[in-house]
């Protein structure tokens, strides 16, 4: 049998589950801020990469390498007692005690552009990632690489300036310190351009949450709760709500988005990894289907606080409206049993998902 989850996802989505819990917390603030969000987490990768990479590669290209310099252009700059080269492509042999060390020259240059190469292409890959985005990623990678690379020799022209300074004045870790700051910085600020522009329509699609579209929500949930408080919670008031808890919560990129996994399945094993894997909800095999358990301490259910009659019910919207999003995504009939519900004395929301063919 195939792999119906790849490496890969099962890697993202480990490493973003606290992410996701969040921003499945903090909608409204994750929907206003997004861009900036993807940014600074965009920022701290790069920098984290290129550090690492920084702290072992200089020594790989050895003492050798580290002895021989390449400036482009090459000119004397001269602080107080500090003579040093500034340049804008290539580091300066860098001088203690007498003898040429390892930190510069150009053993210390490769490293620092190959560094920076590396740290780009995961950028790349978790900023594609992160929007969820289809443009042409070629397009995407040379507009990204060209912003990549500018910004990298802008900061050089800046860095060589002070950088030099400080490393004759600091100790190694204080100085690399400082350094992981600032290609920190970098990183986030040269993300932050690429983010508002190579991915701008891409972000602006993906937005579940705009302040326009939070304010209809909200208002669809009041509407809700008024005619519900107005008569009983029928039948007919339970499809009803379904359906517009269903619209809120869930667009067509959502569903597509979790087609392209569940069109692979092909057992109950394979639904239930993808479950728990992609969806983020415990799932484990009973004899007719499978058993989803959602982990809830209180029900979080908008209409809980609202409604004054039949709060029981809600279990049953919820019921039809699960039905609804499974039967999309699985492109299958569905039937869900409530097993255990908070709303009645249950410890937990607790259902049974029973995947049907379709005829």
């Amino acid at each position: 049998m195939q792999k119906k989850v790849s490496l890969i996802d099962k890697i993202w989505n480990f490493f973003a589950k606290p992410f996701y819990k969040y921003r499945d917390k903090h909608p409204a603030f994750y929907s206003k801020h997004r861009d900036f969000i993807g940014s600074t987490l965009c920022g701290m990768i790069g920098g984290i990469i290129t550090y690492l990479l920084m702290s072992f590669m200089p020594y790989l290209f050895g003492q050798n390498l580290a002895e021989i310099e390449i400036l482009l252009p090459k000119v004397e700059m001269h602080y107080e007692e500090i003579t040093y080269s500034w340049s804008v492509i290539g580091f300066p042999i860098r001088i203690r005690d007498g003898i040429a060390i390892i930190g510069g020259g150009l053993g210390y240059s490769l490293s620092y552009y190959i560094a920076n190469v590396i740290s780009f292409c995961v950028s790349f890959w978790f900023m594609r990632r992160f929007h969820q985005s289809k443009q042409n990623p070629y397009k995407q990678f040379i507009i990204g690489f060209t912003m990549c690379f500018s910004a990298t020799i802008i900061s050089n022209m800046i860095n060589g300036l002070w950088l030099p300074i400080l490393f004759a004045r600091l100790t190694f870790l204080q100085y690399n310190i400082i350094v992981l700051g600032v290609i920190g910085t970098i990183n986030f600020l040269g993300g932050h351009v690429s983010n508002l522009i190579i991915y701008k329509d891409q972000s602006k699609l993906n937005r579940s949450l705009t302040e326009g579209e939070l304010k209809k929500k909200e208002e669809n949930i009041k509407e809700i709760a008024e005619e519900i408080n107005k008569k009983e919670f029928n039948l007919e008031m339970i499809e009803k709500s379904a359906n517009n808890c269903y619209k809120r919560n869930y667009t067509n990129i959502d569903i597509n988005k979790y087609k392209k996994y569940t069109k692979r399945l092909v057992n109950k094993s394979d639904y239930i990894s993808f479950i728990n894997e992609i969806l983020k909800i415990e799932a484990s095999a009973s004899d007719d289907g499978i058993i989803l358990k959602y982990n809830r301490e209180k029900c979080i259910c908008p209409l809980i606080d609202l409604i004054n009659i039949d709060k029981e019910k809600i279990c049953d919207c919820m019921i039809k409206k699960e039905e609804i999003f499974f039967s999309k995504i699985f492109d299958k009939n569905v039937k869900i049993n409530l097993i255990e519900s908070l709303n009645r004395l249950g410890n937990d929301c607790k259902i049974e998902l029973i995947i049907v063919e379709k005829n």
